[in-house]
Formats: C-alpha cells, structure tokens, sequence
C-alpha cells in the first residue's frame, strides 16, 4: 500500500498493517453522487479523472478490481481528484503491461463513443443528456490521454 503513496491521487497512508487495518487521512469532498445534489451537475473532467487515478494506480503497479465510478472518486473543494477505497486493490506483478494495455483499450473506447464505454457511464448515474458534453470534454483535453499510456 505504500506504493500507492508516491502519487497524489490517494489519501495519505498513516498506519497499515496487512489484514488487520488501514488508517488514511480524511478527504473531504464530494463523491458523484453528492456532487450532482451539491452543483447539478457532474465534474466538468470525470472521464479525464477516472482514468488518469486509474493510471496512476497501475503505474504504481496495482490493480484496483473493485472499481465504482458513483463511489470511488472523490473531488474536494479545490478541485482536486483523489481516488478512495482501494480495499480490492493487489499488485499488478507481471500483468502491469496488460492491465496497461487494458486500460488503453477502455481509453480508446471513450474517444470513439464505443456503446460499451457508454453504458460504463449510464451504469454510474450520469444521464443521457450529459453524457455528450463530458465525452466532449475528455476528447478536448490535451495531452490526449492515450498518448500518456
């Protein structure tokens, strides 16, 4: 798990003990769905911020199996990412190179509208009709993300 801490996308570790506890700063923030209630709206870079943590989790060498776009993220008040519940995350090992080449294949989905990527963010609570701006969005952005990967 201390792996994990080189990033800044995590609460910070403060005590761990395998199979026993973990203790983590609080962060105070929004997860999606209190997000939408407080500004009616989801995150402007939610795609972006889903893949980027993720990203940085499986260069850290971990895999996170257990992954809940409505739960896991949380976005403070400065407009910082940090991805929570990392309770089903194990060492990648020598799968690093696929679960990035995985993560890739999900990217590349986003930029081409794939039906699958899509139901992913109706499945998370994000309506139809925003669906389209924040794929926008993620398309917008540079560096592309792909090109990171």
């Amino acid at each position: 798990m201390s792996a994990l801490q080189e990033g800044d996308y995590v609460p910070e570790l403060y005590a761990y003990s395998s199979g026993k506890f973990l203790l983590t700063e609080w962060i105070e923030g929004y997860n999606l769905d209190q997000y939408q209630k407080a500004f009616a709206r989801v995150p402007e870079n939610i795609i972006y911020d889903m893949f980027s943590t993720e990203l940085q989790l499986v260069n850290s060498g971990y895999k996170d199996w257990d992954f809940k776009l409505s739960e896991h993220l949380i976005w403070t008040e400065s407009g910082d990412v940090r991805r929570i519940d990392l309770g089903l995350c194990e060492p990648a090992g020598q799968l690093k190179d696929q679960f990035k080449r995985e993560l890739k294949n999900r990217v590349e989905k986003a930029y081409t509208n794939d039906p699958d990527f899509i139901d992913e963010l109706l499945g998370a609570g994000i309506k139809v009709s925003v669906i389209e701006h924040v794929l926008l969005r993620f398309k917008q952005r540079e560096p592309r993300l792909v090109q990171l990967l």
